[in-house]
């Protein structure tokens, strides 16, 4: 998974005393993939401060604002935003800037225009039209204490580290997860960010069930009253959208916010919506509907986990809220929901449902991973946290089920085992200080026994060489010497099965045949029509639950489907053919998996003399 991570955001949870670019180096070589930095550029944009303001002559919609821009630089544009006033600072964007358009998204290079007789001369700029964000209504206004004159690229500008994530790795989802890994590598202090205290009261009006327990691991709600929907801290909108996500309200923001820091996905729910005073965590009934935050009406498969009150489902869970109970405008009381899945099951139903992948949601991305159930009332606190801040909530009670905790055990290693595996020494000091570094606790060394607990977020860490690993990347994989295998290289043995595929391909190579590789999923129409008398050639195929295309939705039980179209495709633009094919079909079998046979399929076709 390629996660965004903007650098300011990173900074603030860990001091990073190199440049970008070796930092992504570094955790390149440390096992996290780097795929690149984007630096945003704003040519010809400047800090400006509005020093006048006067209304058009001609238009009763439109002003006439000056813009000083440092150096003594003046210039007058032509505006039908309402919300500026004299002494405002704003993104003032001269001849030949880039920006979007703000209806289109289009991008065009700025010109100088005449707007009603009067010429504008450059352009105060919105959101939008910076790529900062979704607001065109107005013109973004700056911090005050900004420089005027400044470049918008030195004030506002954000560096983001593109890193690519694999699925044994769900701890650096967030910024935190990533600070801690820079903390490791450089040395530096990791800041956690700031939680509220839960406590222990229980919720008025509002419980939490959980009725399936192998696909719901835990399952957390908080109450809030008093909120405030409002918009989002402008610092806030701004790391939202370098991090690839559209600002939306306070509390959505937030949600999304905290998703992104902690790698933990939430959900708030209107408590207006909630019917009966409980959340459930159970299976959808046969032919339940439910209309997805995104406006589609889905109706749900068997195994698909669902949120719901007393009555009905609210949200698909770990993929999609339902617009039931989304959070409106006049909205006062928020159910905040976090919880944990069982990975598998909500990748299954993503997938059935469409919901994966780049058209699928965020959420449903992480929890396709293992995230950790302990990181439930760490994101719950920091929501809240965040609500109370910018939102203007109040913590009314919070309920957390968690019926099957996972435990934190001590991994055991012989330390031997380290110059085993890496061939090299690492000294036992180093070892400890790097686990520490990482998050472990509890790390000492008892005889020839290194032990370590895994922090709560790493469900990655359960046997010695795991250990290693954490020990070796850290230290750096350069420190491992290159060295020429001692001894003879083994011998493997071939399998008579592809010695004898191998010896066929040969042979027909020699007979001027062409060998042709084709996909093992074909149109089940195809396969019909290759048998016009109805007279089967091949077993009922084995059908795919969930093809991407109606042209490959069943398993080849022949192999002359496949060649057959190959020739038929290679003879449009050709007098004859002669190609061959050596590929497994698949044959259905009650109760088992299919049987999987090798088959070999030649297609002869056009004039045995040629001319």
């Amino acid at each position: 998974m390629l996660i965004r991570v903007p650098l300011s955001w990173l900074r603030e949870c860990v001091d990073v005393t190199v440049s970008a670019d070796d930092l992504a180096h570094r955790l390149h070589m440390a096992g996290t993939e780097s795929k690149g930095i984007e630096r945003r550029a704003w040519d010809k944009i400047w800090v400006g401060r509005i020093a006048e303001l006067a209304k058009h002559p001609d238009a009763d919609k439109l002003q006439l604002a000056t813009v000083e821009y440092g150096e003594g630089r003046r210039k007058t544009v032509v505006t039908g935003a309402t919300n500026l006033k004299v002494g405002a600072i704003v993104a003032y964007g001269e001849v030949g800037a880039e920006y979007l358009e703000g209806h289109t998204g289009e991008r065009m290079v700025m010109k100088p225009k005449d707007m009603r007789g009067i010429k504008s001369e450059g352009m105060v700029m919105s959101e939008k039209e910076l790529g900062i964000g979704e607001d065109h209504d107005g013109i973004l206004l700056l911090d005050p204490k900004l420089p005027v004159g400044a470049p918008l690229s030195e004030a506002l500008g954000e560096t983001v580290l593109l890193l690519e994530l694999q699925p044994n790795r769900p701890d650096c989802l967030g910024i935190l997860g990533i600070a801690r890994e820079v903390s490791a590598l450089l040395e530096t202090q990791l800041r956690e960010p700031e939680r509220a205290d839960l406590g222990r009261q229980a919720p008025k009006a509002l419980d939490v069930r959980i009725e399936d327990a192998d696909a719901c691991r835990r399952f957390a709600v908080a109450r809030l009253d008093g909120v405030r929907i409002g918009p989002s801290p402008e610092w806030m909108q701004r790391r939202l959208v370098a991090a690839g996500m559209r600002p939306i309200s306070n509390v959505v923001d937030i949600t999304n916010y905290v998703m992104l820091e902690l790698g933990q996905p939430l959900h708030a729910y209107d408590l207006r919506d909630i019917r009966g005073g409980a959340l459930v965590a159970r299976q959808a009934r046969p032919g339940e509907r439910i209309r997805t935050l995104d406006g589609v009406d889905r109706s749900l498969p068997n195994g698909t986990l669902v949120i719901a009150d007393e009555e009905r489902a609210l949200g698909i869970a770990g993929i999609m809220g339902g617009e039931d109970s989304e959070i409106r405008g006049d909205t006062t009381t928020v159910a905040l929901e976090c919880a944990s899945f069982e990975p598998r099951g909500i990748g299954r139903t993503a997938t059935r449902l469409d919901m994966r992948g780049s058209s699928g949601s965020a959420a449903a991305r992480r929890f396709a991973w293992e995230l950790s159930p302990d990181l439930v009332p760490i994101a719950l606190a920091r929501a809240v946290a965040l609500l109370r801040d910018h939102a203007g909530a109040k913590l009314a009670g919070t309920v957390d089920r968690y019926p099957r905790p996972r435990p934190r055990t001590l991994v055991r290693m012989p330390y031997g085992l380290v110059r085993k595996v890496l061939g090299i020494d690492i000294a036992r000091d180093e070892a400890i200080h790097i686990l520490e570094r990482l998050g472990f606790s509890d790390c000492t060394i008892e005889g020839d026994i290194l032990l370590a607990r895994p922090p709560l977020e790493r469900t990655d860490i359960a046997i010695p060489h795991d250990l290693i690993e954490e020990i070796a990347r850290i230290a750096g994989y350069d420190r491992l010497p290159a060295r020429v295998p001692d001894g003879p290289l083994p011998l493997i043995e071939t399998h008579p099965l592809e010695e004898f595929r191998e010896r066929l391909r040969d042979a027909l190579l020699e007979l001027g045949l062409q060998e042709t590789v084709s996909y093992s999923l074909i149109d089940p129409q195809w396969l019909g029509r290759l048998t016009p008398d109805a007279t089967p050639i091949a077993p009922e195929p084995l059908r795919i639950q969930n093809p991407t295309t109606a042209s490959q939705s069943v398993a080849r039980p022949t192999l002359r489907a496949s060649v057959l179209d190959t020739a038929r495709r290679n003879l449009r633009h050709r007098g004859g053919v002669a190609l061959f094919e050596i590929a497994p079909v698949y044959l259905p079998r009650k109760a088992d998996l299919p049987d999987e046979r090798w088959t070999a399929a030649i297609v002869l076709a056009g004039s045995a003399q040629p001319d």
